[in-house]
């Protein structure tokens, strides 16, 4: 829906041309390819082979730093000398890009076989680049639900959105990397700066596990199903053959990304010395810090988005350990399993709260049996998509009045900023940025976590294809918990208020002098903190029905 919006705004200009549009290439030769087994003799491997403790569990880390999670995925692209999977949602222009694309080329040169899925809509406008690297006989790259051909003007393209509107609606949500099939992560971030407080403007509060051990068989599994899957197309289909890029530009593109490290370098760019310094440590210490433990990874059907869900609505297990009948929504069937069998304590946090009915009378239940339930997601102020939160009030209140502990993350610290001068993309950011949440994490009873890719919304349930890493370990458990408590914080967030009178209540920092000057000091209490244009935007996307945000 967000990304619909967008082109909805655009099209109206494009209807006279939509003639003119081409759509994907529906026939072409596929070529099946499959993970080979891991080479054990590998530097990655025999890291792994000396911290493991029990062959059927697996090795799990948290990445809640941005910067630590960036390093984390150089070191292992780095360290790769077999094999390099690489799927995502959204894959962002930006300087954290530059440096990952930089490596996976790098690391195609030395004979790694690299393949990279991306989904169809974040495919759109970086034709140049996609193009360039897969001209590598090393690197294969494929689009998952493609929308249209590359090939065509900025006005054409967007009239085929218009086209293909139930298309455009279906999204691969998955985010995976995986090195040499020993180890890999998954989790909320996708690939850009704000992913990893890179973003001089606006960075994401974001959460990834690292994986060793046996979830990797597992998150390999669901890559080679989307990899082969009928709704994926090599790029090479999406293009007419006289537009495909030759195999001499990857060289172009490969001094061109050189020129820009030499130069950060150069400068002596904070950001990237602060890279390179965690770089030598970051990979070691997360595989010395892995708690061993029996580990699920759960992964929603890559042909998910074939089936119409029009009439679906969202639906809980029967009971507790009783799966739904919908192969759809197993990432969420396990979530919702979850929640019911909480004897003590739900902590939750995520960044798109729209719980629906069903969801909603499940949590509502908790309080009642004396399980206390901490939600933690995104203010109006925070959000980095308002037009989310039109349906959101209801649930919000329902909640509030049974008992549950709302908190919601302030759009900036409870700190004095300073925003860098213009829009123009740097390295690094001399004040602080605006953060959002973007973690979808959650853990019961201290003993159980959830960590994935799943927002608590229609969108994730019913129509975009999602990934889970479910954990039973009380010692991982206490480490995901206390990550979600530390967000609580008054200087983080605001802890929402039903009042007797009905009235929300959002309490201002216990030192609102020292607050973001240009944010809400003289808000009142009982006013949701955000602009009004954000307002506005929640008030219009009341006008869209719910199974649709």
């Amino acid at each position: 829906m967000r990304e619909l919006i967008r082109r909805i705004s655009i099209v109206g200009m494009s209807l006279g041309l939509i003639a003119c549009a081409n759509t994907p290439a529906t026939k072409y030769a596929r070529v099946f390819s499959y993970a080979p087994p891991p080479d054990m003799s590998t530097p990655l491997a025999q890291k792994i082979s000396q911290v493991q403790t029990n062959n059927g569990q697996s090795g799990v880390y948290p990445l809640s730093d941005g910067i630590e999670a960036l390093a984390i995925r150089t070191s292992l692209i780095k360290a790769a000398q077999k094999t390099l999977d690489i799927q995502y949602h959204s894959i962002h222009a930006g300087n954290s890009t530059t440096l990952l694309l930089n490596e996976t080329i790098l690391a195609a040169r030395r004979g790694v076989k690299v393949r990279i899925l991306i989904d169809g809509v974040d495919a759109q406008g970086k034709r140049s680049d996609i193009d360039q690297i897969a001209a590598h006989p090393n690197i294969d790259i494929r689009v998952y639900n493609p929308v249209q051909r590359f090939n065509g003007n900025f006005i054409t393209r967007n009239a085929m959105f218009l086209l293909h509107l139930k298309k455009l609606h279906r999204r691969m949500h998955h985010k995976i990397l995986i090195a040499d099939g020993v180890m890999g992560l998954t989790g909320g971030r996708n690939i850009g700066d704000a992913y990893f407080n890179a973003d001089s403007d606006d960075n994401f509060s974001d959460l990834d596990v690292l994986l060793g051990g046996a979830a990797i068989k597992s998150l390999e599994q669901s890559f080679d199903a989307y990899w082969n899957s009928s709704n994926t197309l090599p790029v090479q289909a999406l293009h007419f053959k006289r537009d495909q890029a030759k195999p001499e530009e990857v060289q172009v593109y490969d001094r061109k990304i050189k020129a820009f490290i030499d130069k950060a370098r150069a400068q002596n760019n904070p950001y990237l010395l602060a890279l390179e310094r965690v770089e030598t440590t970051m990979l070691p210490k997360a595989v010395a810090g892995m708690t061993w433990a029996d580990t699920q990874i759960l992964s929603d059907p890559a042909d998910k988005i074939n089936r119409n869900p029009s009439s679906r609505v969202i639906k809980l297990p029967d009971a507790v350990n009783t799966r739904s009948n919908d192969p759809d929504t197993l990432v969420f069937n396990q979530v919702a399993q979850m929640i019911q069998s909480a004897k003590h304590e739900v902590v939750i946090a995520n960044a798109y709260i729209l719980l629906g009915e069903a969801f909603t009378q499940l949590l509502e239940s908790l309080p009642k049996r004396g399980v206390r339930v901490v939600l933690v997601t995104n203010s109006l102020e925070s959000n980095d998509v308002p037009f989310v939160m039109g349906h959101y009030d209801p649930y919000r209140r329902r909640l509030l009045n049974a008992g549950v502990e709302w908190y919601e993350l302030r759009g900036f610290p409870n700190v004095r900023t300073v925003r860098t001068t213009g829009r123009k993309r740097q390295f690094y950011s001399n004040g602080q940025s605006r953060t959002t949440l973007h973690s979808k994490a959650m853990v019961v009873d201290n003993q159980n976590a959830f960590v994935g890719s799943m927002n608590f919304d229609p969108r994730s349930i019913i129509w975009n294809t999602e990934l889970g890493v479910f954990v039973d370990s009380a010692a991982f458990a206490q480490r995901i918990r206390q990550l979600i408590l530390n967000a609580t914080q008054p200087i983080y967030s605001y802890k929402v208020r039903l009042e007797s009178d009905g009235r929300l209540i959002w309490p201002s920092s216990p030192a609102p002098s020292a607050y973001d000057i240009r944010y809400n000091i003289n808000r009142p209490l009982d006013q949701e903190p955000g602009s009004n244009f954000r307002k506005v935007e929640k008030w219009l996307s009341k006008l869209v029905p719910e199974t649709y945000m």
